[in-house]
């Protein structure tokens, strides 16, 4: 993982938090921006 050089390990924890909730909100926009698109007329 790319957080796996970091040193501290509580920094280590929260940085693989932290990219973890990125990548699941921008699956949660893009999907629902695509569900949106599917909606309109």
């Amino acid at each position: 993982s790319i957080m796996d050089c970091v040193g501290c390990e509580k920094c280590r924890l929260w940085g693989k938090l932290q990219i973890l909730g990125l990548g699941t909100a921008l699956k949660i926009l893009f999907s629902v921006d695509g569900d949106d698109r599917v909606d309109q007329p």
